[in-house]
């Protein structure tokens, strides 16, 4: 006679022998599908309660929606019996219960009504829908985390054996193993969806850079169907000049590093070279060994394409401004201040020679005179800072030297300028960090506070450094960057064009710092070298 129920348990036929079976086994769960194991656990539910005489059965899960609540999600109830709501959540109903639970501990009680004190809320809940008895196990696998409960109940009193304990915990590992099984399964499926529906490249590599999977969104991206990278090298998809990256990627992959948005050039199956925005991580064992590397591949083509767009027309803009700056600065020179100067030199005339002008005229002559020219030093000095003809002749060495200088007997500041070992640069980094210069050190004589400032320019390992830096009343960075100042917002479009990086360091009270860095040449600078 074959035994259909190899877990022992009393039978309806007789439910208080110690050595019988129920219709089910743990062998009917194995290799359930996802869609399939509901009915499955609440058809074992009805045949529990059916051969233990009891009423109620119910499975508790947590919520995908909440995952600190846990909630009713199988159940077999006697019609006879008040049904529960449908979306019951255990804490609501059975709070003592459900910390109980959590802890791992089985809740095993033959009068409901006997519960401790502090189970008034489960023992109403008990009470209203009619439940005198009940037992219930946590479900957990493998020693991990509590993912859910099985519990049982009836509408009589009676006792829970030892024997019959051990059997029904027999099957709450079952039920635990299944729905564990099937709640990875479906975050595999729905994982592998989301993967397969993604309009970015998402592929995984071995440890030795040979592609192991290749989603749709890889194939639009590269050209490649998946039979035609699996196996191969992912260094097909590199441009010739950038194979030796891929050992560099390796080496920082293995040492645990991760690579977020590293924006780089691929080639397509077409020979098509394309902008992506790169993130790779290490995909490791439970072990902690890695065994791969999973990245995400995003195109950015037009994105670069439409920010080389924006970058030339600032680029042109700034140099439509310098060449606009550079007219009215030699106005201003060869036009206005000559004849200023003609008008000093005539009032000065009219002074010496007419020596019968009544002494309230002469007075008046000699203030004009002053006037005329502070006016022309003013014109003179904003002809400078509109134009500097030392930075075109002599070098932005020599142009910062003199304006550093200028500037702070204008101002009545110390402004200590040091440089060391600049060579020749382009006239487009030159004239950048000249701008940015100027821009500093009026912010900071206007808000700093202070009567002492320090500029550095030296170079360090084919880089330009500008460091610009007082100890006076500093500012808000984060305000003043989403105020979008016209100085700190052409500082950085200035520095942006010629390849270079700017880093501005500040607190209130503590001082400010400005750190510009570009590289010797600039990628879109002229072959034009000032001194």
């Amino acid at each position: 006679m074959q035994d259909h129920n190899p877990v022992g348990l009393p039978t309806s036929n007789n439910p208080c022998t110690s050595r019988c079976f129920l219709p089910i086994s743990g062998a009917q769960f194995v290799n359930v599908a996802p869609n399939d194991l509901d009915s499955k656990i609440e058809n074992a539910q009805r045949l529990i309660c059916e051969s233990l005489r009891v009423n109620h059965s119910s499975v508790w899960q947590f919520s995908e929606d909440n995952p600190d609540l846990l909630v009713l999600t199988h159940a077999y109830r006697d019609s006879e019996l008040k049904p529960l709501p449908s979306r019951s959540i255990l804490k609501e109903y059975f709070p003592w219960g459900q910390s109980k639970l959590l802890n791992r501990e089985i809740i095993c009680l033959p009068n409901t009504a006997k519960a401790p004190r502090n189970a008034a809320t489960d023992m109403e809940s008990w009470r209203q829908y009619g439940i005198r008895s009940t037992l219930a196990f946590p479900l957990s696998v493998g020693g991990r985390a509590v993912i859910g409960a099985l519990a049982f109940g009836s509408t009589e009193e009676r006792d829970w054996s030892d024997p019959l304990q051990r059997r029904l915990q027999i099957l709450a590992l079952v039920f635990s193993q299944a729905l564990d099984r099937k709640v990875a399964e479906t975050a595999s499926f729905r994982q592998a969806a989301i993967i397969e529906s993604s309009d970015d490249a998402i592929f995984s590599k071995t440890p030795d850079g040979v592609i192991v999977s290749w989603n749709k969104g890889a194939q639009r991206i590269y050209g490649y169907t998946e039979a035609e990278v699996v196996g191969k090298p992912i260094t097909i998809l590199f441009p010739p000049e950038l194979l030796n990256g891929e050992n560099n990627i390796l080496e920082r992959l293995r040492a645990g590093e991760h690579i977020d948005h590293y924006e780089t050039v691929r080639v397509t199956k077409a020979g098509q070279r394309i902008n992506i925005s790169l993130t790779i991580s290490p995909i490791t064992d439970s072990n902690g060994k890695t065994v791969g590397f999973s990245g995400i591949a995003r195109e950015i083509t037009e994105r670069k394409r439409a920010e080389e767009a924006l970058s030339d027309m600032t680029r042109r803009l700034i140099e439509a401004q310098e060449r606009e700056r550079a007219r009215i600065a030699r106005e201003l020179h060869d036009d206005i201040n000559q004849r200023l100067a003609l008008l000093a030199i005539e009032l000065n005339q009219l002074r010496n020679q007419r020596k019968d002008l009544p002494p309230e005229v002469r007075r008046r002559v000699h203030e004009l005179l002053k006037q005329t020219s502070e006016i022309a030093t003013d014109v003179q000095t904003l002809s400078h800072e509109l134009h500097s003809s030392k930075l075109d002749y002599l070098g932005v060495v020599q142009a910062m030297t003199s304006w550093c200088k200028e500037f702070g007997e204008r101002q009545e500041l110390e402004i200590d300028f040091k440089n060391h070992d600049v060579p020749k640069v382009a006239q487009e980094i030159s004239l950048c960090l000249f701008r940015v210069l100027q821009e500093a050190l009026n912010n900071a004589a206007k808000h700093s506070g202070v009567k002492r400032i320090e500029v550095q320019l030296q170079k360090q390992l084919g880089e330009i450094h500008l460091i610009v830096s007082d100890s006076g009343k500093g500012f808000d960075i984060e305000a003043a960057t989403q105020s979008r100042g016209i100085g700190l917002t052409s500082m950085q479009e200035r520095v942006r064009l010629v390849g270079g990086t700017i880093a501005i360091e500040s607190k209130l009270m503590g001082g400010t710092t400005i750190h510009v860095c570009v590289p010797l040449v600039s990628k879109h600078g002229s072959q034009r070298a000032a001194v």
